[in-house]
């Protein structure tokens, strides 16, 4: 269990799944050479949070969630100015 909004991450995009389940993704801040994006779940409307680790590489923020309508969720960032994607299903 982990706390996510700490002084090492910041930009957080939050996305509701179910009933009480939320996913955060929040900008890593523990370095300014290595700043990627974290995901985290709460499966308690938010009281406690797990960090899932990273899902993109290093300058890759911050992150904007999208549900599809298939369930499958979207996750969109920048690196200098190119927009890019990454998609996965959280079940």
């Amino acid at each position: 269990m982990t706390e996510f909004l700490a002084s090492n991450n910041n930009e957080t995009a939050l996305i509701s799944i179910g009933e009480r389940k939320i996913v955060a993704a929040a900008r890593s801040t523990h370095t300014m050479s290595d700043q990627h994006t974290d995901i985290y779940i709460s499966e308690d409307s938010g009281k406690t949070w797990f960090n899932k680790g990273p899902v993109t590489l290093a300058m890759q923020h911050p992150a904007h969630i999208l549900m599809l309508q298939d369930g499958t969720l979207l996750n969109l960032w920048n690196k200098e100015q190119a927009l890019l994607r990454s998609r996965c299903k959280i079940k």
